[in-house]
């Protein structure tokens, strides 16, 4: 392994692991650093490291065409990328490593030379033209062939907003910040069991249906109490306490942990580096481990944590990298279902024996 992705390597589980942690993203907010507050941004044509001369290629992969789904990815955007070709045929893993972070996004084969993964872009990616990436292949007798490509970024733009919370989820006592270590240690593990092919055979439907209201929108920078925190992992969706949270997709629960800053939490795992999670339940109706079904009820809407009032914050991370939920809801990974909405609600008749039992067991209690 070259010493840059050797570099890459540890610099991903470092930030994996301060990324945990949802609601927080743990990306700094205000311009970047190559842009001057107040200035209007132009497009940045971004530019890899250059390779030390000595590390070489063992092969150059000229018999393999990519192609990206979307072409254009919007910053906290999802992707499909498809490889294809004689040079795949006999390799042993396809692996898409994307942008300065060196994110690493493994693709599973489809038949022969066809293999299919799933990306990200992070915000980071913001004012750039397009986001420098290389496809790397495990070849037989240990050999290993790369190609060079790029990805087109499309703009968009991000809101602000002001929250005022109580001192305490601002101002960390000893304590308080070493159980923030330890919710962050927890959501590294859950996001290190992933299954290489996907878990799903259909597309993603909201976790509260088409009906419920969305109150803060992923990418905004958040702003407690004066002070600009962090940027807004997430999509919140309105609810009443009891309120009942449905599973956007099949999959696996990876984590169910009561968190400092997320509350009750519920991280599920769709394979192919696809996860999505529920933040600041009242009520889980899933444990770890269990398999869950697309619309299966897995909790219920609370006001745990830090939050100002009830609601559920839906996440979803693609290959360790933080995308926004609306766009996972839209994507269409089986264009062929789309004659079904992917962003309908759960139907009724699907989810009345587990809101019953569901209601029932509020009653026992």
């Amino acid at each position: 392994m070259r010493d840059w992705r050797r570099r890459a390597v540890v610099a991903g589980m470092s930030l994996g692991l301060l990324g945990g942690l949802g609601i927080w993203g743990w990306e700094a907010a205000g311009a970047p650093p190559d842009k001057k507050p107040g200035k209007k941004m132009s497009a940045i044509r971004e530019v890899p490291p250059a390779r030390p001369a000595e590390e070489g290629l063992d092969k150059e992969l000229t018999q393999v065409s990519l192609r990206f789904t979307p072409e254009n990815v919007p910053p906290g955007g999802l992707f499909q990328f498809e490889a294809s070709g004689k040079d795949l045929e006999n390799a042993a893993e396809v692996t898409l490593i994307c942008g300065e972070k060196r994110d690493r996004f493994r693709a599973f084969r489809v038949s022969g030379g066809l293999w299919r993964g799933y990306g990200a872009l992070r915000l980071s990616a913001e004012g750039k033209e397009n986001v420098r990436a290389f496809l790397e292949a495990g070849l037989p007798g240990g050999a290993s062939g790369e190609k060079e490509t790029s990805i087109g970024v499309a703009s968009r733009d991000y809101p602000s907003s002001r929250l005022k919370v109580a001192p305490k989820f601002t101002s960390l006592s000893a304590s308080q910040k070493r159980r923030t270590k330890e919710d962050q240690r927890a959501f590294a593990h859950a996001y290190a069991q992933d299954e290489l092919r996907p878990l799903f055979s259909e597309n993603f439907v909201n976790p509260r249906g088409t009906s419920a209201r969305v109150t803060s929108v992923f990418g905004g920078r958040r702003v407690f109490n004066g002070r600009t925190k962090s940027r807004h992992l997430g999509l919140d969706l309105d609810g009443s306490p009891g309120d009942p949270v449905y599973a956007a997709a099949d999959g696996v629960v990876r984590m169910r942990r009561d968190c400092f800053y997320a509350g009750g939490t519920l991280v599920v795992g769709h394979g192919a580096g696809i996860f999505t999670s529920y933040f600041h339940l009242s009520r889980f109706h899933a444990a770890e481990g269990d398999a869950v079904k697309k619309g299966q009820l897995i909790g219920e809407v609370g006001k745990s944590g830090r939050v100002t009032g009830p609601h559920l914050h839906f996440g979803a991370k693609v290959g360790g990298v933080h995308i926004d939920p609306q766009l996972l809801l839209e994507f269409g990974f089986f264009p062929e279902a789309d004659g079904m909405r992917r962003d309908r609600a759960p139907s009724p008749d699907a989810n009345a024996g587990t809101d019953a039992r569901a209601k029932k067991a509020k009653n026992e209690n």
